[in-house]
């Protein structure tokens, strides 16, 4: 008993340096950001057994994934920001962000090649990343994700390069911008239906235009006491005060 008091007194201390490290990120040297890895790879180990619950081949490359989850979320500036408001709160939850990180990478990568168990996962992985987002603009209209997630990520045939990194923030993007195109088409949608409706008001215009002119020069007399230049155009010779 008194072994396991001092192993869990170590793995907390331990805990705690990984914390501090992880909070000084940007302004660790190299000596810091080795140990910072050392932590956070010893604390992935002791959660190894449930990469066997991941799909794909996550437990037989389980050093690349802790790689790859190092040197592009913890260290890249470009896209450590995108989980800059994560504080480690244990080591579920830095497995948690890990595990996410990984398999939104590698479901992206693997898309043409996807069980449908697979499209399922990620699915709901790309849309928990959106609900929980602070965004309000995602936020309130999160009701379009289904047909986002059908049309940008499903349908589209796309070369992906295996060494493209994906995040939390690029699939933010990807949905306002998809919500950009859909709000554009919408407006454009009822401008052509207001254009439709006017030219069809002025196609009435003209054709009882037309009518006044032939019962005018049939009968001699206006169906009006006055007629008036409506409009410019090759009818309006025809069209004058009587």
């Amino acid at each position: 008993m008194p072994k396991q008091s001092d192993e869990k007194k170590v793995q907390d201390a331990q805990w705690q340096e990984l914390q501090a490290l992880w909070r000084r990120r940007g302004r660790l040297n190299e000596s810091g950001w080795a140990d910072l890895y050392r932590l956070i790879k010893d604390f992935l180990s002791i959660e190894q057994e449930k990469f066997s619950l991941l799909p794909g081949n996550f437990p037989e490359k389980f050093e690349f994934y802790v790689q790859r989850f190092f040197n592009h979320l913890v260290r890249d500036p470009a896209l450590r920001k995108d989980f800059s408001a994560h504080d480690l709160t244990s080591p579920d939850n830095l497995w948690d962000i890990f595990k996410d990180f990984n398999l939104i990478n590698d479901y992206w990568q693997r898309q043409d090649y996807l069980k449908k168990n697979e499209w399922d996962s990620f699915y709901y992985l790309i849309g928990d990343i959106l609900t929980k987002t602070k965004d309000k603009k995602i936020q309130g209209n999160i009701a379009h994700f289904d047909n986002f997630f059908a049309d940008r990520i499903v349908i589209p045939v796309r070369k992906i390069s295996s060494e493209q990194i994906v995040t939390k923030a690029y699939f933010q993007t990807m949905f306002k911008n998809y919500l950009a195109d859909l709000f554009r088409a919408e407006r454009n949608d009822i401008a052509g239906k207001k254009d439709i409706g006017e030219k069809e008001k002025k196609n009435d215009l003209i054709i009882s235009m037309i009518v006044d002119i032939i019962y005018f020069k049939i009968s001699g007399v206006s169906r009006y006491p006055i007629h008036y230049i409506a409009f410019s155009g090759p009818l309006s010779a025809y069209y004058r005060p009587i």
